[in-house]
């Protein structure tokens, strides 16, 4: 099951020990600094963006509850920033919400401070202010805009202001937070008193919960007698489509969603410390700077190896999103060395995530030994290989997830997820796309090359080597033996017998011998503009058209031992061809595109070849001629 192999992740990693979970970096906006004496000094902006807090495991959906030493106005100043109109009752019954929530945090801080004796506490506890009486440094009212007659105006809606240090003033928002320093000294930060202190009251939160928990069977672990958790806590976060506080994979909430009298999480029981343990191993996977989650359009995929200290899941983000071509050779080269060591009961995971506001889909998962991983990723770029005349010089890299789904699409915000998630598990299952996918390539094809012709191959490697992979997984499929004389090799096959594919370089020779004709300057439409869209689905309507229109273009160039090179080539072709096929289906379309790919691709390279060759022999001609 995932949600084991996520827990057993999250115990080797202690992520559900108390010293781990006790405290939670989260965003602190203002600092307020005191003396000794608990007056106030000023207000720091904290140059770091999270800081550890203390974190607790209470609920806090029914309100009146506050977090230790930080929070938001509410909780610390007393003052609520929401002033939406409501009516009596609602108003009423949410001031007594917020008089409960300022009671606590500070009744956390008095409890806190007559366990530790804290100097930084003690201060705090004198500056405690009055509820719903705004300290010094906050004042409700418009924007002040100082004229040069020293004289103030206003401007804009009322709101919260805070006092600077330096006079200028900040609108507050509702969702900033505060906490405290003594003479610049964070009070969270105290290791001494304050880190010892909640440590131990959060153990106590976490024997409260679990021996208040009813007892029963852990579907995770299969153990017996274990105390259930009523939600599956915390939220998972940062999964696309859901609430900026997260969402659960298994939830209850609805009357709809419970039978036999099962209430919240009782219909999936897990116990409390596996619970915690899928969540928080989630959370720490789908963290932004996080090396074990992918995203695929509007879902997201983690992954993860049974022996947490494996590099295998690093290397893995890295190669999927830049896929640069020296990488992804090192990195193929270092599997094919055993470089990579690995255990051999070692296994991969993976589990892709869909959200729905308040919930979590879990759209499949994957669940492997490392070794057929790592072979899966080692034949995904094999099947993806495609020789080119200049893709060393590239930039970017063609071969990544995000290039190959743009090939679908004309717009990349409209990428599916759907084929997203077909490739990545194409490349670590070893799957095989379904061949529906090379409508949309071939469709955007059509498109490219009647607007570009043969100079839309130039940026187009992408496109190619996912037709090739697509026709030659979905060959093997229905093939009694893995290599078969069907499959498409990386480079131009002179032995290849298919008619699509020697459609497609036919294509391709007259399209070169066109070019050659007119001294590579066609005005108008040339024969592949023109003609590769039909030609691709009705090679029958087409060619014989074209094989006569090219004996003009031989004409023109019977002077030069061109045009019997050409002529040639179109032989070798044809002599395979007993007669053009009336209609292509879709994988003889896809054959077709690689045909014409290939010949074109093979002509460049043979033309590069005999520039460097007679470079060099140059060179050495000049070098014999000075010595």
């Amino acid at each position: 099951m995932i949600l084991q192999s996520l827990y057993d992740y999250a115990q080797k990693k202690q992520m559900i020990s108390a010293q781990n979970r006790a405290f939670k970096k989260r965003s602190v906006h203002w600092i307020i600094d005191l003396d000794d004496e608990g007056q106030y000094l000023g207000l720091i902006a904290p140059e770091q963006n999270q800081i550890a807090c203390p974190h607790s495991i209470q609920p806090k959906s029914a309100g009146g509850v506050a977090d230790f030493l930080v929070d938001g106005t509410i909780a610390v100043l007393g003052i609520d920033l929401d002033n939406k109109s409501r009516s009596e009752t609602q108003q009423a019954k949410r001031e007594v919400n917020n008089r409960k929530k300022f009671d606590d945090f500070w009744s956390q801080i008095t409890q806190a401070y007559e366990v530790t004796q804290s100097p930084l506490l003690a201060s705090c506890l004198q500056f405690k202010p009055i509820f719903a009486q705004p300290p010094e440094f906050l004042r409700w009212g418009h924007k002040e805009i100082s004229d040069a007659a020293e004289t103030h105006s206003s401007s804009g809606k009322a709101g919260w202001w805070l006092k600077l240090d330096d006079g200028s003033e900040k609108k507050l928002k509702g969702t900033e937070s505060f906490t405290f320093a003594v003479n610049q000294k964070l009070v969270v930060e105290d290791t001494q008193h304050i880190h010892t202190y909640w440590l131990e009251e959060f153990k106590k939160e976490i024997d409260q919960e679990q021996s208040e928990a009813p007892r029963g069977l852990c579907s995770i672990t299969g153990q017996q007698n274990q105390p259930i958790a009523l939600t599956h806590t915390p939220k998972i976060k940062r999964v696309p489509n859901t609430q900026t506080f997260g969402a659960n994979i298994v939830s209850f909430d609805k009357q709809a969603f419970t039978s036999y009298q099962l209430e919240q999480s009782e219909g999936a029981k897990a116990s409390v410390d596996a619970a915690a343990g899928y969540c928080r191993a989630l959370n720490s996977m789908l963290q932004h700077d996080s090396h074990h989650s992918l995203s695929l359009g509007s879902a997201v995929c983690c992954f993860w190896t049974k022996d947490p200290h494996n590099r295998f899941s690093h290397f893995l983000k890295e190669i999927f999103k830049s896929a640069d071509p020296a990488a992804v050779q090192d990195f193929l080269k270092s599997l094919h060395k055993g470089h990579q060591t690995t255990v051999e009961d070692d296994r991969f995971y993976a589990v892709t995530l869909a959200g729905n506001a308040g919930r979590i889909m879990i759209r499949n998962w994957i669940d492997i030994s490392l070794k057929q991983a790592q072979k899966n990723f080692q034949l995904w770029f094999d099947d993806l290989h495609l020789v080119s005349d200049s893709l060393h010089n590239r930039k970017f890299s063609p071969l990544s997830l995000d290039a190959l789904a743009r090939t679908t699409v004309r717009d990349p915000k409209d990428i599916r997820t759907e084929v997203v998630n077909q490739l990545f598990l194409a490349a670590l299952e070893g799957r095989a796309p379904a061949l529906s996918l090379l409508q949309p390539l071939l469709a955007r094809l059509r498109v490219i090359m009647a607007e570009n012709g043969t100079s839309a191959l130039r940026g187009d490697h992408s496109r190619f080597a996912l037709m090739r992979l697509i026709i030659n997984r979905n060959q093997r499929m229905i093939s009694t033996h893995k290599e078969s004389s069907m499959e498409i090799p990386p480079q131009c096959d002179d032995t290849q017998k298919d008619p699509g594919y020697l459609c497609g370089r036919l294509l391709a020779v007259l399209s070169r011998a066109q070019e050659k004709a007119h001294n590579y300057k066609i005005l108008s439409a040339g024969v592949s503009e023109r003609y590769f869209g039909t030609a691709m689905a009705s090679p029958q309507s087409v060619f014989p058209l074209l094989l006569k229109l090219n004996r003009h273009h031989l004409n023109k160039l019977d002077k030069s031992s061109t045009a019997d090179f050409i002529e040639q080539d179109i032989q070798s072709i044809v002599q395979h061809l007993n007669d053009f096929p009336r209609t292509l289906d879709l994988k003889g379309q896809g054959r077709f595109a690689l045909g014409y790919y290939h010949e074109q691709k093979a002509e460049k390279i043979k033309i590069q070849e005999y520039k460097t060759k007679s470079m060099t022999e140059n060179e050495d001609h000049e070098s014999d001629t000075f010595s």
